[in-house]
């Protein structure tokens, strides 16, 4: 399950990225290391989250050879920059991504990733908020639904940005963009949230919902990653035996199973 999450977060996060121009061209270390961050991430406390080194075409997460070339680095506090292998709270270095399994405020800071032997540089900031006591549902992220019911699913913590200075939400599910189609007419993109008017199993997975917004004249990038669970209606009607039938003493041997039908 754990596998299967990062491989949803690595996929969305380099298809969120694709095709913009993040300063992922040849140039010097120095200018890369003192110049602006070409990606600001803001993270909540405690959630699952992928750094990914995207250097366009000449890195990818299919590409063994070149993830072995890349070199990572982070500034520390004292704003000298040393070389990282991983981190404490990362479970892996997978290939050129760095896979935080509940990131903590420790891990705000700069990153650089750099390809050996090349002027490829690219550097990221990651900000990790906390205690963010007044936002709605902030901390959500197991959502359980009731098969056959109706719902509307809403972005944990989007409550603790400024409409006026964040970008319209972007959904995925497992990977994809959510989005409303003529066979499916009981799910509906309304007001940032996903209503579904009718719950179906097929509506389980790992659901994402993204947005930008800009602060003292920085463009921060927001994930929230969450697994929706479909399960069934508690029911109060007691169950009818159906063999054996009637009021019957049954003599069992301990330690062996017996099979009733209903």
């Amino acid at each position: 399950m754990i596998g299967n999450l990062w491989m949803i977060l690595l996929a969305f996060t380099i298809s969120e990225t694709t095709g913009r121009n993040l300063s992922a061209q040849p140039l010097d270390h120095t200018a890369c290391f003192t110049g602006a961050p070409s990606r600001n991430y803001y993270v909540f406390a405690g959630d699952p989250f992928v750094l990914t080194c995207d250097l366009g075409s000449h890195t990818s997460t299919n590409s063994t050879h070149y993830a072995d070339e890349l070199l990572w680095y982070r500034k520390d506090d004292e704003g000298r920059v040393q070389q990282i292998h991983g981190s404490k709270e990362a479970i892996e270095q997978r290939q050129n991504a760095f896979l935080f399994s509940s990131i903590s405020p420790a891990a705000s800071g700069t990153y650089f990733c750099v390809l050996r032997n090349t002027h490829l540089c690219l550097k990221m900031t990651i900000l990790v908020g906390q205690n963010q006591i007044s936002c709605q549902g902030h901390e959500l992220r197991e959502i359980s639904l009731i098969r056959d019911t109706a719902t509307k699913i809403s972005c944990p913590g989007i409550d603790c940005f400024n409409s006026v200075a964040r970008s319209p939400v972007r959904w995925y599910k497992n990977g994809l963009t959510v989005e409303q189609y003529d066979e499916r007419t009981s799910l509906k993109l309304k007001n940032e949230q996903i209503e579904l008017h009718t719950i179906y199993e097929m509506d389980s997975g790992n659901y994402t919902c993204a947005f930008n917004f800009t602060e003292n004249n920085t463009y921060w990038l927001v994930r929230r990653t969450f697994t929706v669970s479909v399960i069934i209606k508690d029911t109060k009607e007691t169950p009818t035996v159906l063999e054996p039938y009637g009021v019957k003493t049954i003599e069992l041997e301990l330690g062996k199973s017996q099979v009733y039908s209903f």
